[in-house]
């Protein structure tokens, strides 16, 4: 019995060491954006081209993380309330009507930070674990 108990909490802590554990995702602005906060309501308006400015009226640019990012897949199921193949076809449509357009893609974190860090109008989000004091954090996705 303890022989058999042995076994299946070894490998429950092999679990856990193979899968990381993912952390929080966090929306990120520029420093120097005057927005603090954001709803999970005015993120989702923003990343689907619902609202071109921030509530303070300034231009804001969303940019996204590719489809197979962790923290997309997180992003896009828990603030914009889709799955990723109704997010498509709901870009398809937009597109194939000339409502509008998808943002722009970057394919690392560090891609992510870097124009983040350097535009105040560029809206984004990366894993907690990939931010640093370059950015401002404005809504947290707790994971």
């Amino acid at each position: 019995m303890i022989k058999r108990f042995n076994q299946i909490m070894q490998c429950f802590i092999l679990l856990i060491l193979i899968n990381p554990a993912i952390a929080d995702v966090v929306v990120i602005v520029h420093p120097q954006n005057p927005i603090n906060s954001l709803t999970r309501e005015q993120i989702a308006d923003l990343f689907l081209d619902r609202s071109k400015s921030f509530p303070d009226g300034k231009l804001s640019v969303p940019i996204n993380l590719v489809d197979e990012d962790s923290s997309r897949q997180i992003f896009v199921k828990k603030v914009l309330k889709r799955k990723t193949t109704q997010l498509r076809a709901y870009w398809a449509d937009l597109i194939f009507t000339g409502k509008g357009k998808p943002p722009k893609k970057v394919d690392f974190p560090e891609d992510m930070l870097d124009l983040v860090s350097n535009n105040p109008s560029i809206i984004g989000y990366l894993d907690l674990e990939d931010i640093d004091d370059s950015v401002k954090i404005v809504y947290r996705i707790k994971n």
